[in-house]
This record gives C-alpha cells, sequence and structure tokens, in this order.
C-alpha cells in the first residue's frame, strides 16, 4: 500500500516526495472525507483534496500526442492503486494526425517504486505511454506544495 502515514504532519518546505505518492495520499484523504465515518469537518475537506488532485493531473504528461490532459479517478478510490484516464491523439506514417485512442493507466505500488498497467492502444502507445507516465509520476513534488494546496 502507498505511505499515507503520519510523514507529513509537519511541513519541511525543503521535502519532497514522488508526485504518485503525492496523488496516492490525497486519494486516500479523499476516500476518508467521504467514508460514511467522516464527520461535518472532515466532509468539509473533500473540496480541497478534489482541487488538489485535479491540479496534480496538471503535472501530468500534456503534448506530443497527449493533448486532452489525463484525469484520475475520483470515483473508485481503493487502497494500493489508483487510476488514470484520458486519450491520445494518434498519428499516421506522415505524422498527421489520424484519430483517438482511449487510454487507462492503473498505478500500483511494487517493492522499487510503482507498477503501470496500461489498457488501450497498440504496444507501442503503450511503451511511449509508460515511459511518459513513469517520468512524470516519478518526479520529486515538495512537501509544501502538497500541503498547502499551492502547486507553484
Amino acid at each position: 500500500m502507498f505511505d499515507v502515514g503520519p510523514a507529513y504532519t509537519r511541513i519541511d518546505p525543503e521535502r519532497t516526495r514522488p508526485l504518485y505518492e503525492a496523488i496516492a495520499t490525497a486519494l486516500q484523504a479523499l476516500r476518508g472525507c467521504r467514508s460514511d465515518n467522516a464527520n461535518e469537518s472532515q466532509q468539509s475537506w473533500a473540496p480541497r483534496w478534489e482541487d488538489f488532485i485535479e491540479r496534480a493531473a496538471q503535472e501530468l504528461p500534456s503534448g506530443s500526442g497527449f493533448d486532452v490532459h489525463p484525469t484520475i479517478d475520483t470515483d473508485e478510490i481503493k487502497p494500493g492503486r489508483f487510476v488514470i484516464r484520458g486519450s491520445y491523439h494518434n498519428m499516421d506514417e506522415y505524422g498527421g494526425y489520424c484519430g483517438w485512442s482511449d487510454y487507462t493507466i492503473t498505478v500500483t505500488p511494487s517493492f522499487d517504486g510503482i507498477n503501470l498497467r496500461i489498457v488501450g492502444g497498440n504496444s507501442d502507445f503503450k511503451d511511449y505511454c509508460h515511459d511518459c507516465f513513469d517520468q512524470a509520476l516519478h518526479r520529486e513534488f515538495p512537501q509544501s506544495a502538497f500541503h498547502t494546496g499551492n502547486m507553484e
């Protein structure tokens, strides 16, 4: 399971964590805000976590075929995984756009970081998609942005 422990109760602006950890932690927090056991104060945090998750998605690949920003699925939050959905603008052999392919990426933890399972597109696309998203999700993300909701 992703680390969602108390390590980030104090803000250390110099500390960073991979983007995938920040997303996973935010999703688990959102899940808690939406649970039947959440009190009114906890539920009031849901819009903040939703906003953070939307802005975190802006850090995912964009351009070079990923012409529509991917989204992070907040409807089916489960421990130990999260899902990214998007569309890719396909190109023909002449470099022209020739249609769209929808894809789904399931991100799960592994002993050395994360695994990405990509559904949609052909094998060349899956290799390219894996490289792009793996790099983006491993990018270091400042702890201060995680806590304040300020992505700058």
